[in-house]
Order: C-alpha cells, then sequence, then structure tokens
C-alpha cells in the first residue's frame, strides 16, 4: 500500500471540519488542519501555525467562499494574523490539488503558475444543484424563526432566476405561498413559472407593497432605495446573495426595515450534509487524476 497523501484543510466553517473528519477517517489520507470551525474530529492534526507542518501536502481543502478580499484566506475561527493565499499556495509542488470555491481570476492564475491542480467546487454541478437545493431549504428555516405567520397565504417576492431562486420558488409554491420570482433572463422566468410562481422582469415588479417576505439571491445591488421604498413597512428581507448582494442595506435601514443577511446558509445551519457532499466531490476528482 502507498504512503497516504499528505492533506492540509485549512480554514472555512463547520462543515470544513466535518470534511477533515471524513477525511481523516480514510487511511488513504494524513489530515492537517488550521482555522476550523468545530470541535477537532477523531484523527485530524490540528495545527496553530503553518509552520508546524513538516511536510508538503499532496492536497489542499480550502474554504467555500475562498476569501473575503481576494488576498487573505477566509478563516473566520482562526484567531491569529490572517493568512495569505500567496503564502498557502507556496506549501504545495507542482502536480499538488488545491480544492477550494469561487476562487479569483488571481488565484486561478497564481494555481497555474505554480502547477497547481485547481478544482473550484461550484464548477461540479452536482455540488452545486444539492448546495442550492440546501440554501433554498435553510433559508424557509431561517424566515419561519424570524416571522410570526406561516408561508401558506404570506406573499413572497424572490429575486433572481438561478438555482437557489428556482428551488426557493418551488418550496413556497409547494407550502401554498403567492410567489412572484423577479429575473433578468426570459428562460429564468420560464422555469419561474414552471414552478408555480409569477414571474416578471426585475425592471417590471408589480405592486410590492402586497409583499410581507422577500429573498434576494442575487450578489450584485438590484433592489435600491426606489424599490425598497415601496415595500410595506413590515415587510422581512432576506439577502441569500454573496456580497454585496441584492439589496441596498444601507436604504433597506434608512427606510426601517428588517434586513437579514444570511450568506453561506448551508455552512451555518446543514454542515454535516454540505461536508457529506465536499468529501464525495473530493473523493471523485482524486480517483479521476488516479
Amino acid at each position: 500500500m502507498s504512503e497516504p497523501k499528505i492533506l492540509l484543510a485549512a480554514g472555512g466553517d463547520e462543515r470544513f471540519a466535518g470534511l477533515a473528519g471524513l477525511l481523516a477517517a480514510d487511511p488513504r489520507y494524513t489530515v492537517y488542519a488550521i482555522g476550523l470551525g468545530g470541535a477537532p474530529a477523531p484523527g485530524v492534526r490540528c495545527l496553530e501555525e503553518l509552520s508546524e507542518l513538516r511536510q508538503q501536502p499532496d492536497i489542499l481543502v480550502l474554504p467555500l467562499p475562498l476569501s473575503a478580499d481576494g488576498v487573505h484566506l477566509k478563516a473566520p475561527f482562526y484567531q491569529k494574523s490572517p493568512i495569505l493565499l500567496r503564502y498557502l499556495l507556496n506549501l504545495g509542488y507542482r502536480g499538488s490539488r488545491v480544492y477550494c470555491g469561487k476562487a479569483g481570476g488571481d488565484f486561478k492564475r497564481e494555481c497555474a503558475a505554480r502547477g497547481l491542480v485547481l478544482t473550484d467546487y461550484l464548477d461540479d454541478e452536482a455540488f452545486t444543484v444539492k448546495n442550492a437545493a440546501a440554501t433554498a431549504e435553510a433559508a424557509l428555516v431561517l424566515a419561519a424563526s424570524l416571522r410570526r405567520r406561516a408561508l401558506f397565504d404570506s406573499k413572497v417576492l424572490v429575486l433572481g432566476g438561478g438555482r437557489i431562486a428556482k428551488r426557493l420558488c418551488a418550496i413556497l409554491a409547494a407550502c401554498g405561498a403567492a410567489v412572484t420570482c423577479a429575473a433578468r433572463a426570459p428562460e429564468q422566468r420560464a422555469w419561474a413559472m414552471l414552478s408555480g410562481a409569477e414571474a416578471v422582469p426585475l425592471s417590471a415588479i408589480p405592486n410590492p407593497s402586497r409583499f410581507d417576505l422577500v429573498f434576494s439571491t442575487i450578489p450584485q445591488p438590484v433592489f435600491g432605495e426606489s424599490e425598497l421604498s415601496r415595500l410595506s413597512p413590515g415587510c422581512l428581507l432576506i439577502e441569500l446573495g454573496s456580497d454585496p448582494g441584492g439589496i441596498d442595506e444601507k436604504a433597506a435601514a434608512a427606510l426601517g426595515l428588517s434586513l437579514q443577511k444570511a450568506p453561506s446558509l448551508p455552512g451555518r445551519m446543514m454542515p454535516e450534509s454540505a461536508a457529506q457532499w465536499l468529501w464525495e466531490l473530493i473523493l471523485q476528482k482524486e480517483a479521476e487524476l488516479l
């Protein structure tokens, strides 16, 4: 039997702590970890500093999203100086594998220059669909915890027409909500209609004052002061899009509207499922590279 591969799991939320544990249970890997959330799983060798790692990693497992600024690793549980992405890449060797989510162009170029084999989790359609489904499910759980009303007979606006929005529209309609989906692309609106939602362009949302719940799945601002001012005062806003998000946060605050920022919900609310899906993705990709 060949020597176990050296794997470094760095940064991320609780799903990545679970992922490290799943990988550590496989005798093919020796797993080191730094900056993970949650209690260390059996077999995971936790590091206080990267300088404690004495072997070059064959595999780097990094977060989703990878970084907030394109320079430092996203590691909310790491209490020491922020970890530079470039430093992490310097640990590997030509042929080392790198797994991460939402890699920027500079990071991709750095990997290519070093001869590292990069896999972005969100380039895997199966994982992305599962992640979107979990996000939609978690969003409804969050909404239920913040409201005193049932989804049944609620008037709900969904901004965007991607995977998360599609799933939200389907579940909300199944729960008996009156759903309106506002999306740019005609094909996105067609999918929303198939889910039982009314579908309209983003620029033509009818009678916004009737909504009591709004979900945004868009990462760029599309819902500003003009749109927000036409909502009812008690409307709850939930932002699922990556920063800066689709809803103007300052405008919402100025108007006294309740806005809940809720990025990366699977990692916060369903870490075990998310860890399982990431584990399956990595094992599949590793098998392909053999």
